[in-house]
């Protein structure tokens, strides 16, 4: 039997700075940007970032990401903010095992990185689907631009984060069917039938 804890108090921010999310929160709001952390599981050869990463978790993430249908990015510990496009050699780094200041500029990279990448992130809500050393390494500084950093899968372990992704999946939208072009075009031509604009 395993235990979770849910909605455990969080600390006390300091003075003037924003409220950290509540862990696990359930928002049905649909997020501008989804960031999921990269993973040690890799082929052993170059591949686009989405095929680079080989583990189950990282496959639910990004199928999530593709189905939310919002602009998606992968946190690459030794890459920083790296597009589901861009093709990345297999590396061996972990953020939890890098110094506190490789962190601290890791982490200003990625938020730079991702306000180059989108323009302006201020008003945007961002999923972040990552380990703690990734999100604390970039929460402050999302904030800090204005964004809304939500951490759906704060404090919970791999079984029940994976049983998160097929809880709450996105469903892909309904496939919208081809317009008939002959009954398109046999209704154009109908003068009886036409509207003056």
């Amino acid at each position: 039997m395993t235990f979770v804890r849910r909605g455990a108090a969080l600390p006390s921010p300091a003075r003037g700075s924003l409220p950290r999310p509540v862990a696990g929160r359930d928002d049905s709001t649909q997020p501008d940007v989804i960031l999921i952390g990269c993973v040690k599981r890799k082929l052993p050869t170059a591949a686009p970032a989405r095929d680079l990463y080989v583990s189950p978790l990282f496959h639910k993430g990004r199928a999530y990401a593709e189905r939310a249908g919002v602009p998606w990015f992968i946190l690459s510990a030794q890459h920083g903010l790296v597009a589901p496009d861009d093709e990345l050699e297999p590396y061996d780094l972990r953020l939890s095992a890098t110094s506190r200041q490789y962190r601290r500029e890791w982490g200003g990279g990625v938020v730079a990185a991702l306000c180059k990448a989108l323009g302006s992130i201020d008003g945007l809500s961002i999923e972040v689907h990552a380990g703690s050393a990734y999100v604390d390494s970039i929460r402050d500084e999302l904030r800090s631009a204005g964004a809304t950093v939500v951490e759906p899968l704060a404090g919970l372990a791999l079984g029940p984060r994976l049983a998160w992704y097929g809880d709450r999946a996105i469903a892909p939208a309904p496939p919208v069917p081809a317009p008939d072009v002959d009954e398109l075009v046999g209704s154009l031509l109908q003068a009886d039938e036409a509207m003056s604009p």
